[in-house]
């Protein structure tokens, strides 16, 4: 979660728990988690971003309820991405900003 931590770092960490979640769902507390996906979601850095969408999509299939605080986030999310704002180039693909977001 810390932004003194490099983009990549934070990619590779938000990928390796998707990975252990998936492999044993009992390794996220989703009471203390809910805040934190919450604080991820305001990442700018749209590598880290779809990273960390991934561990949320699959942390909402099993509970949504305790991700509602995330909405308005997502939300937001998805109105940059379709008002291409602030979208890299190398993340637009044939002319639509980070289609594997939206």
């Amino acid at each position: 979660i810390s932004s003194s931590c490099r983009p990549v770092v934070r990619k590779k960490a938000a990928l390796c728990l998707l990975r252990l979640y998936r492999k044993n769902p009992d390794v996220v507390n989703i009471d203390g988690w809910s805040d934190r996906m919450a604080q991820l979601l305001d990442e700018r850095d749209l590598g880290v971003l779809t990273s960390v969408m991934s561990l949320f999509v699959s942390l909402v299939s099993n509970n949504a309820e305790a991700y509602w605080n995330c909405l308005p986030k997502c939300v937001r999310i998805l109105e940059r991405m379709a008002r291409n704002q602030d979208i890299p180039q190398e993340y637009t693909y044939y002319g639509i900003p980070s289609p594997w977001l939206q």
